[in-house]
């Protein structure tokens, strides 16, 4: 028994570490333009199971932070 849920234990890690290699293309910088100025989101890998995402927009000469 305690073999069966080690196996189910380690194919659910490697399941989550697979998926979120699905969404690698993410990383980078995106711009979203509108008629009150640019959005941007700038995402970056953490590790293998978290990623990091910052929003800013631009409005002219001004940087103002998306939350």
């Amino acid at each position: 028994m305690a073999v069966a849920g080690i196996i189910m234990v380690c194919a659910f890690t490697t399941m989550q570490t697979n998926d979120i290699k699905k969404v690698d293309w993410l990383i980078e910088t995106w711009e979203n333009t509108t008629v009150s100025g640019s959005i941007y989101e700038t995402w970056t890998k953490m590790n293998e199971h978290e990623f990091s995402g910052r929003s800013y927009m631009l409005n002219e000469k001004d940087t103002v932070q998306v939350t």
